[in-house]
């Protein structure tokens, strides 16, 4: 298959993930999530994106060994954070961004940063990869969603058990037992209960399909890279391009809104 690689160049971490129930991983295929930016008049019309008032955008396209077989391009999204220095003039005080987190990019590394290089080309991918491999991302995806709206009902039904305790501290003598708090933290639990088991199955499901595309590659198809990787922080750091830019930003003393321009 030939791929679209689109750079992105930005301050917001919006990079969509995907795990294997035990580490998280960049997920280049999928499109990236918005952010709230206002569009910077300093970017280029050329290099701006649609999706990011924060971010400059390059495309380059990197062709397989039979090009004119190809249904289509599969689009690949590449990050590399802008950090930028925040001064307040008031006080002369600056600080800047918080660093991204260190994620591993899946199939990140069969993309040269400078682009394609010359007389090389992708190896074709067999439709029955191509249909294995998006299957990983989807259960990967899922596992993440779960793990994300879990983290959110396991600290739901916290604040739940601390109000009913809080209520039938407050009841005592009687200690009454408020019924609704006890009904919500029963049914909290029990929607924890299955998407604990959801994201078991999710796990099991991502282990085998990761199984299934070593077989491919041992019958000749591309390995995916990535997955079993342990995270090398100089490749990292050195890969995904993390440029320091100082912009001019005011920040007023009162309320303290940021107004960032990038240049």
């Amino acid at each position: 298959m030939c791929y679209r690689i689109v750079s992105h160049m930005m301050r917001c971490d919006v990079r969509p993930v995907l795990s294997n129930g035990h580490t998280r991983f960049v997920d280049g295929y999928a499109e990236p999530h918005t952010c709230s930016c206002p569009r910077s008049a300093k970017i280029k019309p050329w290099l701006r994106c649609d999706k990011h008032g924060c971010c400059r955008t390059a495309v380059k396209t990197h062709l397989c060994v039979d090009p004119d077989s190809c249904p289509g391009q599969v689009v690949f999204h590449r990050y590399y954070q802008v950090r930028c220095e925040i001064r307040n003039h008031m006080t002369k005080e600056s600080w800047q961004d918080k660093t991204w987190d260190d994620l591993i990019v899946v199939d990140g590394r069969r993309f040269p940063v400078g682009g394609q290089a010359p007389r090389t080309r992708l190896q074709f991918e067999c439709p029955l990869f191509r249909t294995t491999l998006e299957s990983l991302l989807h259960a990967g995806r899922g596992i993440v969603m779960l793990e994300d709206t879990i983290d959110r009902m396991v600290a739901d039904s916290e604040r739940l058990t601390a109000l009913m305790e809080g209520h039938n501290a407050r009841e005592q003598p009687e200690h009454k037992v408020n019924y609704e708090l006890a009904c919500m933290i029963m049914l909290t639990n029990g929607a924890i209960d299955r998407g604990r088991a959801e994201k078991h199955y999710l796990i099991n499901r991502f282990g085998e399909i990761q199984d299934e595309l070593e077989t491919l590659a041992s019958w000749g198809e591309r390995a995916v890279i990535g997955l079993d990787e342990v995270p090398d922080w100089d490749m990292l750091s050195s890969s995904d391009g993390m440029i320091d830019e100082q912009p001019d930003v005011a920040m007023a003393a009162s309320s303290g809104q940021k107004h960032l321009i990038m240049s």
